[in-house]
């Protein structure tokens, strides 16, 4: 009998550009089977795929770089370089080994954004997920014994910082969700069994924001909501590795702001013995029909 293998966590990465601190990763093959058997009987006498979408979704505490690699409310096309996810096998009696790690890749199709979660202290993570595509005749998921790659040790975090509503800060600020509400549409025909169609059919983004100061919701958003008509945004603060925070001034916090649309009072309560818990939601919409953000996202902002 051979030895147990372990493996665990590493990265992932779209060519060179590589994503760490991965929290989850997880693989779904997504595969739907046909079984039959002839009239009458008990058991079926055939089983095939009938379809398989596969996608890889991973989860990370790198929001900065997951969105310069992996597109914000865009999402990135998978398509020159593949999308990596890497898992470090684990050495008995050690730590890990030098060899023998797995690698699973999806060659065609699209990553986007899911959720983006930023408490008040850190850290804040980001959801991906990347759905794959027939490349020609071949299925888009691989997964090969390999190396992994080398990682940078430039360890960052965030935590949720400001929140602005038409130019006003919203005060008592406890976490910020983004909800990038987005869509897809996945297609197949002529018989192949996976996907040879990927993209985005739609995007419904929202942004949550709990907070404590319950008099905003006369000052700045009523029972009828408010419109949006000056900067409204939210902003993720950077943590200073070795540190604290890294300084307001400084151009490496993240900025996600809503150009247009309403934003609208939540959910609000309070249970003896704590205080009121208020939520409002940024719901953005487009100016235009020409190509228009409904988020604009910067990740090398400083704060207001």
């Amino acid at each position: 009998m051979g030895d147990q293998n372990l493996y665990y966590l590493y990265s992932v990465a779209v060519g060179s550009s590589i994503v760490h601190q991965t929290r989850m990763e997880r693989l779904n093959p997504a595969i739907n089977l046909t079984r039959q058997g002839p009239g009458g009987h008990v058991d079926p006498t055939f089983v095939a795929i009938a379809a398989a979408q596969p996608a890889i979704s991973f989860s990370t505490t790198a929001v900065g770089r997951a969105i310069d690699t992996l597109g914000g409310i865009d999402g990135v096309a998978i398509n020159a370089s593949p999308f990596d996810a890497f898992f470090y096998k684990g050495q008995d009696g050690g730590t890990r080994a030098a060899s023998g790690h797995v690698k699973m890749s999806i060659s065609k199709g699209i990553a986007v954004p899911q959720t983006l979660r930023a408490p008040h202290a850190p850290p804040a993570m980001i959801d991906y997920n990347v759905v794959g595509r027939m490349d020609g005749s071949n299925s888009p998921l691989t997964i090969v014994s390999g190396s992994v790659p080398t990682v940078a040790l430039d360890a960052v975090q965030y935590t949720a910082g400001p929140v602005l509503i038409n130019g006003v800060e919203v005060d008592g600020v406890q976490d910020i969700t983004v909800n990038f509400g987005i869509a897809l549409d996945i297609r197949s025909d002529k018989g192949y069994v996976w996907p040879r169609y990927v993209g985005i059919r739609n995007r419904t983004p929202i942004i949550s924001v709990r907070f404590t100061n319950s008099e905003h919701f006369t000052s700045l958003v009523g029972p009828n909501g408010t419109a949006i008509t000056g900067t409204t945004g939210v902003y993720l603060r950077a943590v200073q590795l070795d540190g604290t925070r890294v300084d307001d001034t400084a151009s490496e916090h993240i900025e996600i702001l809503v150009p247009k649309g309403m934003v609208v009072i939540g959910d609000a309560s309070a249970n003896e013995p704590n205080p009121f818990d208020n939520t409002i939601s940024m719901n953005p919409r487009i100016a235009s029909a020409t190509p228009d953000p409904i988020l604009e996202i910067d990740t090398t902002a400083a704060l207001p």
